[in-house]
């Protein structure tokens, strides 16, 4: 899914997104898988899968159990993961006491601590560990290393790789059996030393756990189809015949057990399904045997199951390796093989962001152009009810002009003049400006010279002095009284009887 690119799976064991999760077991058989959904901390088991085949050739037992594998996974639909678990026969285990406790230190160096104890090298080999998390003291860790052959493992993950799955997680039932029983049943393992006994068709698994932390395993190549395998159709003697057979399996178990100090013995698998070998176990034991039928797993167990769902033993370790919620989960057999889904994950996060990053800029580039578009297209909006505007305030002194600077020149110009105007007869200087018209007309005899005032324009410093006179006489001695007022200046001579001048305010002389 795209959140994981960015996003984890998970934080402490809380998964964030809902997570299908399909466990695999393969036999000589058969292929089985438990299909289980992941929430937060709550996991259920949806629906259980099986495939069967024929004993045949090995290139072609491979192509069978491809084909399984894919008729399963098209019958599951959408999932997110596949988990594999191996027979517990594949693996070896080796208690080792390590001076830090840091898990990707202990991965780090587990290859060469192992090394010296596997008839492999350490390139033959996948290991990873388990750590017994309650012998931890002073930065020193007790850990079960778990290790499979390559060539083992390789071979069985061939059907897998075929159909082109990498799986995220590759565990072993002996293992995956611990971290469940210990889930489930932490009281009744915490305060003495058991054996985990599971009794399959083709072989037994045994697990000494003590005080919870896991201690030994061992595989015994022998199971309920060797005890029985004597067994001819209906014969009389067929109880007592299985009795022996069971009879030496227990013994072999008895063998294993004989330097732990075990107290008790717990029962699973098929072998807890069989009527009386949980007592016959006893006998040979010498210890109590306490049978838990894996349909248990489901009522107390970390999961639960859709309703009327049962877990059948034929399932147990698939279902184990399918539970997340143990301490457990952490083995992985596979990560080496996880190195380049790793890889190309991280190549799809750098161009996801990547692609991230340029679609951000982009639509930055995209907002900001809109804006710088919206602002231009507001701006000449604006520009254009000022152009109207001054227009029509000033239809004369605009008359022509295009250009805004112009259009604002011009109307900065007139408002100006206005302004002088205006100053002209504001109540500062009012007065002394009605002083020179009083002075002017008192120095003018209006009466003899005929004088007809028309108009009289005051701007900032002069006045425009529009009028006629009876005659040309009139107009000299009016020129002559003008000059002589020393009030005003003519900046040009009337020629006619009537005129139009513009008197020059000597403000010197006013003030």
């Amino acid at each position: 899914m795209s959140y994981n690119i960015f996003l984890p799976t998970q934080l402490d064991g809380y998964y964030l997104f809902k997570r299908r999760i399909v466990s695999f077991q393969v036999t000589d058989f058969h292929v089985r898988a438990i299909l289980s959904m992941v929430k937060g901390r709550s996991q259920t088991v949806l629906q259980q899968f099986e495939q069967t085949f024929e004993a045949v050739e090995k290139e072609s037992k491979d192509t069978m159990i491809a084909s399984a594998i894919d008729t399963i996974l098209q019958a599951v639909g959408k999932y997110d993961e596949v988990y594999v678990n191996l027979p517990s026969s594949y693996v070896t285990t080796k208690k080792l006491n390590l001076p830090f406790t840091d898990p990707d230190k202990i991965r780090m160096i587990l290859p060469y601590e192992v090394e010296p104890l596997v008839p492999f090298s350490q390139d033959q080999i996948a290991v990873d560990a388990i750590i017994n998390t309650k012998q931890q003291t002073e930065g020193q860790a007790s850990v079960i290393a778990v290790v499979v052959p390559r060539a083992q493992l390789n071979a069985y993950l061939r059907p897998f790789m075929a159909q082109g799955i990498v799986p995220a997680r590759i565990s072993t039932s002996i293992v995956d059996l611990f971290g469940l029983i210990k889930k489930t049943y932490a009281s009744s393992i915490k305060d003495k030393i058991v054996a985990l006994i599971d009794v399959g068709n083709y072989e037994t698994s045994v697990t000494v756990i003590d005080h919870g932390n896991f201690a030994y395993a061992r595989t015994i190549p022998s199971g309920l189809r060797a005890a029985s395998s004597n067994l001819a159709p209906n014969d009389a003697d067929m109880g007592k015949e299985l009795t022996e057979g069971l009879t030496e399996l227990g013994q072999a178990i008895d063998i294993t057990l004989r330097d732990h100090n075990v107290s008790e013995s717990l029962l699973i698998g098929h072998g807890a399904d069989i009527p009386s070998l949980d007592t016959l176990l006893s006998q040979i034991l010498g210890m109590p045997c306490t049978p838990y039928k894996s349909s248990q797993f489901l009522q107390k167990g970390p999961t639960s199951a859709i309703k009327n769902m049962k877990l059948s033993p034929d399932y147990l370790h698939s279902f184990a390796t399918s539970v997340v919620q143990t301490e457990t989960t952490s083995l992985n057999l596979g990560r080496s093989l996880l190195v380049p889904a790793q890889q190309k994950t991280i190549t799809y996060q750098f161009f996801a962001g990547l692609i991230i990053l340029v679609s951000i800029l982009v639509g930055l580039l995209g907002v900001t152009l809109y804006q710088k578009a919206r602002l231009n297209a507001q701006a000449y909006a604006m520009e254009q009810s000022a152009i109207t505007k001054l227009q029509k305030l000033f239809p004369k002194q605009l008359k022509g002009r295009k250009r805004f600077s112009d259009i604002i020149q011009a109307a900065q110009f007139t408002v100006n003049r206005e302004e002088g105007i205006v100053s002209a007869v504001t109540q500062h200087n009012r007065t002394p400006f009605l002083v020179y018209l009083q002075a002017l007309f008192q120095s003018i005899d209006r009466v003899s010279l005929g004088l007809d005032v028309k108009r009289l324009k005051i701007d900032r410093d002069s006045v425009i002095f529009d009028g006629s006179v009876k005659g040309y006489p009139e107009l000299k001695i009016l020129e002559k009284e003008i000059n002589s007022s020393g009030l005003f200046t003519l900046t040009n001579t009337p020629q006619e009887t009537s005129f139009s001048v513009t008197l020059i305010l000597n403000k010197e002389l006013g003030e």
